[in-house]
């Protein structure tokens, strides 16, 4: 089993907050908690993640706790992102930070 024979989102796609990557970082998880992706693949883009995660003000632990615990939907991550950060930091800033 290989990423590039499984659907992932792209960085450009977005939910409801408007954050780019931040789909595709869901997407990996899921699969990855579902054994569809191996838990190594798409290491490239781990630093991206991190980024993404400290610019929304989110912790890595609890993010992957919820991500991998509790979470049902994208839409429900993006709810409790608004949740824990009491509202996240602008798309703008978030798109100067990442690479694209």
């Amino acid at each position: 089993m290989t990423a590039e024979n499984i659907e992932i989102a792209e960085d450009s796609e977005t939910g409801n907050l408007e954050i780019m990557h931040l789909k595709r970082f869901w997407d990996k998880c899921i699969l990855k908690r579902g054994n569809k992706l191996p838990p190594n693949a798409l290491q490239q883009e781990w630093q991206i993640d991190v980024i993404m995660l400290n610019a929304l003000g989110l912790g890595l632990e609890p993010t992957l706790q919820y991500i991998y615990r509790e979470t049902s939907s994208f839409e429900d991550f993006e709810n409790w992102i608004v949740e824990v950060t009491r509202g996240p930091a602008p798309p703008k800033k978030l798109r100067i930070l990442m690479p694209h």
